[in-house]
């Protein structure tokens, strides 16, 4: 797909907008204008886009940006994002640990992604999870 002029200058400002906000918030030793100036934003705007673009329009994409930078959305979704990092599915230590280690071993990860899942998890979620493996095998 081919962007035009004004498509491939708003992708240009997105992405740049999109790591330096992620290198940001990731911690305050890195240096964010170093690592902003090794990418050339252009070229991975140009093929950022090509992607987006290829899943939704371009008029949908302004829509969502311009819903995503009102405020109220904003701290609805900080919110929404901290309850979900917070807050267990149930009281019951032993159904999350079911649960958590039934979504790992869902299929919902595949192959490494998977493992390295398992492997950061809690070792009574990792010990369930190898359960689960062995159970399918």
């Amino acid at each position: 797909m081919k962007l035009t002029r004004t498509q491939q200058a708003y992708f240009e400002k997105y992405t740049k907008d999109l790591i330096a906000l992620a290198l940001q918030g990731s911690s305050p030793e890195v240096n964010t204008d170093y690592l902003i100036s090794l990418i050339d934003f252009k070229d991975f705007g140009k093929r950022f886009g090509e992607v987006v673009l290829d899943k939704c329009s371009y008029t949908d994409l302004k829509a969502a940006d311009k819903a995503y930078s009102d405020p109220a959305v904003i701290r609805a979704t900080i919110a929404i994002e901290d309850a979900i990092a917070t807050i267990v599915p149930s009281a019951d230590d032993l159904k999350n640990v079911q649960f958590m280690a039934g979504v790992l071993t869902s299929g919902a990860f595949k192959g490494d992604q998977m493992m390295n899942a398992i492997e950061d998890a809690r070792p009574e979620i990792q010990e369930q999870a190898i359960k689960n493996l062995t159970a399918k095998a």
